[in-house]
């Protein structure tokens, strides 16, 4: 899922939880290169854990039903 928002929310979403992004070639024909993880947040914001690419679904399973207990 992506996020939405101005450009300075964006960039303190970024902030807050480390995320790079970078804008790669211009015009109408460019690319964003971004950290490739998966963030485990809280409704309240908080980041509880963060799976890096390419992880199995067993892997996430157990991750998020430690969390949820």
């Amino acid at each position: 899922m992506g996020g939405t928002g101005t450009a300075a929310q964006m960039a303190a979403v970024r902030l807050s939880y480390g995320v790079s992004a970078e804008k790669v070639g211009s015009g109408s024909d460019y690319g964003v290169a971004h950290s490739s993880f998966i963030y485990l947040i809280t409704r309240e914001g908080k980041l509880r854990a963060l799976m890096p690419f390419g992880h199995k679904a067993d892997d996430y399973v157990h991750d998020i039903s430690m969390l949820l207990n």
